[in-house]
This record gives C-alpha cells, structure tokens and sequence, in this order.
C-alpha cells in the first residue's frame, strides 16, 4: 500500500521507528494528539511538555505525522495506516504502530475529510491554463552564471485575482507534468 506522500515524509517516519531516541514513546503521543487536534481545527490544543525538546525534531515529526494523517484521511486509509508504517516505514513496534494508527486518528478522520473539503472549496479555482518555451541562452557578461536551455513560462489563470505564472526549468516542468498526470488519475479514480 502507498499513501503517495514524499521521500522526505517517508524518510522521517522511518527515523522514528528506528527508534534513536531523540522521540520517545511519551514525545510521540504528544505530538500525534497535538498534530491530530490542529488538523480538526481545535485551536485550544497545545503542544505542552516539551521543554528542552530539540525544535527541529519537533517540527520535522508534526510535518511527517500531518501529512501522514492528511494523506491517510483523504484516501480513507485510516484502517490501513498501520500496514503503511510497519510495510513502507519499517514500524516494528506495535506499541508505537498504535500511538500513530490510533483509534482517535480513526474517529477524526472525518472531521479532517470535512476540513479539506472546506478548505479546497475557499481558494480560487483554476480557469485556465497557458504556458509557452523560452530558449535562454548563457551571457558573458553576467556576473550570475547561467545555464543555456529551455525555460517554461506556465500562467494559471484563477476565479480571483491575478493570474498565478510559474518559470521553471525542464526538469522542474517533467515533474509538474507528473504530479498533474497523478492528480488526473486520483480524480478519475474518485469520481468514477
């Protein structure tokens, strides 16, 4: 099973589970409530008990849990998050495995389903799509070394405001392409 999140989600999950101590069993349940009760949208939970806790492992465990419960939430996953963490994220304690796959994740799923959908429907929708190549060339004269190749000028014309234009290169635009072409088969896969 593959909840579609990135590397870097993936890569810190499996830091957790190898368990080097830097997020004990008691961090890790903090910080699943906490993560849970921001994505229900409980402003009045907080984060306590964490003094002298490294902020950078903080934050790197909230991010990798949230979209974690994200991701799982929105695909209905919920039931299958432990076979996730134990398959993918090499998760061997079961104890661990159900501070993160817990019943609470279970009965807020949901709650964080309705959020994003609340969420989605707020921002402007995409009207349209334009998009052309540049062809850059290097310059001697720049003190900013540049690279020749192919630019891609993308603009996403939206219900509100201005138009949202992205520059990117070609590598950049490959995996653009990709993430459109995984976000068209999600949408096929729901709505049929």
């Amino acid at each position: 099973m593959s909840l579609g999140i990135g590397n870097s989600t993936v890569k810190t999950l499996k830091a957790i589970a190898q368990g080097d101590g830097a997020v004990g069993d008691e961090l890790l349940k903090k910080l699943c409530q906490w993560t849970l009760g921001q994505l229900e949208g409980k402003s009045d939970v907080e984060l306590e008990g964490v003094e002298g806790e490294d902020g950078l492992v903080l934050r790197s465990v909230h991010s990798a849990l949230a979209v974690l419960y994200t991701e799982a939430a929105r695909q209905g996953l919920e039931v299958e998050l432990a076979d996730f963490l134990e398959g993918q994220c090499g998760w061997s304690d079961a104890q661990r495995v159900s501070l993160v796959a817990s019943k609470e994740f279970q009965a807020a799923c949901p709650r964080i389903r309705e959020s994003l959908g609340v969420f989605a429907l707020a921002n402007p929708a995409v009207e349209s799509c334009a998009w052309r190549v540049d062809h850059v060339l290097g310059d001697r004269e720049l003190d900013v070394p540049t690279r020749s190749g192919a630019a891609y000028c993308v603009s996403l014309g939206l219900t509100e405001g201005e138009p949202l234009n992205l520059l990117c290169s070609s590598e950049q635009m490959q995996i653009f392409a990709e993430k459109l072409r995984d976000m068209l088969t999600e949408s096929q896969r729901v709505h049929h």
